[in-house]
């Protein structure tokens, strides 16, 4: 096998398989490294995965979510998930910075873990991963296994390359843009600075690897928060030395000689012939503290793109578009519009300038080059449709390469059909779309192209950087419901949105409705509530689409409740056995209850139309942390009028129907009565007059 950089150099040498030098014998195969983290052992004083790290199980028999914090072992059940840190935080009353989950009886791989060796003559990232399982023991009761830290494979840098060394001990020869980095937690950022200068030291001394001069000249330079031979910063570097450095032979030999000959000042312009114009910026590099420079210089014919590589120090060509994420990192130039006069990017110049700028000076670089670059953003400026920026965004990150495809071809739709795009909202992952748009199943179900990009941008849209994978819509929810998206791509503009929300709510409400109802037990409490709601169809009218999702979002509130019943019931009936002697009373007018069991609870809510009834009031009353009280007429006491919250010896919330104050004097009097008598304070409204400012 012949190892060479790239294609544009002569080979390095031949390597077969069994000259290569193994490291399994050298160093034995996960043989315990203090240095990666777990649960038992402090970490250099931070330990990630002791300190930062929460996992989430979701139960969805029980419809459950069970939290485990390693640290300390403690494990919290709850009816809801958690949405961010913040909710973890507080559910621990610790800061948690992250959160694994999983789901059903999947394990999970917590974050991989990098360790850095120089074994012999080659630097070796040895990966390492920690596993977690759950496993549920009871009702309420669940059993968190954490597997110590299993060695996967590691990264040989040596003399031949890049080798992946497997843990049967195969070998494969790859290169460094083939390394996940992606999570992985480098454990050279908490080492103590000794470790990191020994490592260096051996590293200058002992490897033998290929571009060891350029990279030595820049791993002194990598920014202070990342170590020095930390897998990010190594392989960012390691891929620069190693880059094509020569210039491409379709540059024109005038360009060469400036290039090389000839200094310009940074984010400047400059005319250097009629016919030719160089637009200079710099760029960021992500682990070095230099820029790179950057021009792009316009003849009549084309364009040309180069960059200074901050590792090697020479010009290479470049094709600056595919590395542009926004429009900041390649600033805006004052340039007049007649810079560009007699050159290849003189057409696209308007396309270019802001409008906002007065006099038309300001040039967008960034578009510029988009324009210059990909015929379809060109045409899609043109047209002033809102997918400019998606299309500009992908082919910046490299997603789409369309050559020289218009964008109707890049799409596969018609001229006529592009105006459509004007109305909806595109979604970010124009890949993604562009797939859906060309799947044979979307084609089959849709197969009017109109209907068809509706359907593809309700589909990706909830799909684009989503963390949450349970509100994805999946491709058979989409074709199932056909009918309904047919309805709403005719609906006018001004509706359209909230109409889609609604409807993705409740496909997704659905699909739950649908999982209870399969694993419903015979003893739920609300078992005959529940199946007399009847079937859920997926495709309604428009016109039906708020009412029918604000009815199944309460029978979805029901099943909810229903887990309450059976979870909580049993606390709230002793409750009611210790403290009702003492918490009820009467006065011949009206009286105070206590709820008998949770459904008690789940009923006054219902028919008062608040949240009484709610999972959080329930778990709060079954604990003992609040006290839900009932005040009803003394001649009709099965009729709820008012809900009462106790908590800390106050009385905190005082609602009626649809959490209204009370109007009655006598109900006000009555309360505070009952105040006195039980030591609790006021610390609510209990008479709505009192508002504004009666007696």
């Amino acid at each position: 096998m012949i190892i060479g950089t790239d294609k544009m150099r002569e080979p390095v040498g031949f390597c077969p398989f069994f000259a290569i030098k193994p490291t399994w014998e050298i160093i034995p195969f996960d043989e315990g490294l203090s240095e990666i983290p777990c649960v038992s052992r402090s970490y250099y004083g931070r330990n990630p995965l002791d300190k930062d790290v929460a996992i989430e199980y979701f139960d969805k028999v029980c419809h459950e979510h069970a939290y485990f914090l390693p640290r300390t072992g403690e494990i919290r059940i709850t009816g809801r998930a958690m949405y961010d840190e913040a909710d973890y935080s507080k559910l621990f009353g610790l800061r948690v910075c992250n959160a694994y989950k999983i789901s059903g009886k999947d394990n999970c791989r917590i974050r991989p873990f990098c360790h850095t060796e120089i074994i012999e003559d080659s630097l070796v990232y040895r990966r390492f991963e920690i596993t977690v399982s759950c496993r549920k023991k009871g009702d309420t009761d669940y059993d968190f296994q954490i597997t110590p830290a299993i060695e996967t494979c590691r990264y040989v840098f040596n003399r031949f390359g890049v080798i992946m060394e497997n843990r049967d001990k195969t070998r494969t020869i790859t290169t460094a843009a083939g390394i996940p980095t992606d999570g992985v937690y480098d454990t050279l950022i908490d080492a103590i600075e000794a470790d990191k200068m020994s490592l260096y030291q051996a590293f200058a001394r002992d490897v033998e690897i290929l571009h060891k001069e350029d990279i030595m000249k820049a791993l002194p330079h990598v920014k202070k928060d990342s170590p020095r031979l930390g897998i990010n910063p190594f392989i960012d570097i390691y891929s620069r030395a190693a880059e094509n450095i020569g210039l491409s032979e379709s540059v024109p030999a005038r360009i060469v000689q400036e290039l090389n000959l000839r200094k310009h000042t940074a984010n400047s312009a400059v005319r250097i012939a009629k016919d030719l114009v160089v637009i200079t910026g710099e760029r960021k590099c992500r682990y070095l503290d230099y820029k790179e420079e950057t021009r792009a210089y316009f003849d009549m014919n084309s364009a040309y793109y180069f960059r200074k590589n901050a590792v090697t120090g020479k010009w290479q060509s470049d094709d600056l578009a595919k590395h542009v994420s926004n429009n900041r990192e390649i600033e805006e130039r004052i340039i007049d519009s007649d810079f560009l006069e007699n050159t290849c990017a003189e057409q696209f110049a308007r396309y270019s300038i802001e409008n906002r700028i007065p006099r038309g000076q300001k040039v967008n670089l960034g578009v510029l080059l988009a324009q210059v670059g990909f015929l379809s953003a060109e045409q899609a400026a043109k047209i002033q449709s809102p997918i400019f920026e998606k299309i500009l965004q992908n082919i910046f990150e490299g997603k789409l390469c369309d050559g020289d495809k218009s964008l109707a071809e890049l799409l596969g739709i018609s001229g006529a059909q592009i105006k459509f795009l004007e109305e909806i909202e595109i979604p970010d992952d124009l890949a993604a779309f562009s797939e859906c748009m060309e799947a044979e199943d979307f084609k089959v179900h849709f197969p009017d192209v109109k209907k068809r990009i509706f359907a593809a941008v309700f589909y990706c849209n909830g799909r684009s950087n989503s963390w949450d994978h349970s509100r994805e819509l999946k491709k058979e929810e989409i074709f199932a419901a056909a009918k309904t998206l047919s309805s709403l791509e005719k609906t006018r503009i001004e509706d359209r949105d909230r109409l889609l929300t609604e409807y993705r709510d409740y496909i997704i409400m659905r699909r739950a409705y649908q999982n209870y109802k399969d694993h419903m037990r015979d003893d739920d409490p609300l078992r005959e509530e529940f199946l007399s709601y009847g079937d859920v169809p997926i495709n309604i009218k428009p016109s039906k689409i708020r009412d029918c999702h604000n009815k199944l979002g309460r029978i979805i509130e029901v099943f909810h409740c229903s887990d309450q019943i059976l979870k909580y019931s049993r606390a709230i009936e002793e409750r009611y056995e210790k403290e009702a002697k003492q918490r009820e009373y009467a006065d011949g007018r009206y009286s105070i209850l206590m709820p008998k069991d949770a459904f008690d609870i789940i009923r006054e809510g219902r028919e008062l139309q608040h949240c009484v009834g709610r999972a959080g009031y329930i778990g709060s009353m079954a604990a003992g942390r609040c006290t839900i009280l009932f005040l009803r007429s003394c001649d009709n006491p099965n009729t709820p009028l008012i809900t009462i919250e106790e908590r800390d010896k106050m009385i905190r919330q005082c609602y009626g129907f649809l959490n209204s104050y009370n109007k009655d004097a006598e109900i006000r009097d009555f309360i505070k009565t009952y105040a006195d008598l039980q030591g609790l304070t006021i610390g609510t409204v209990i008479y709505e007059d009192d508002i504004r400012g009666g007696v």
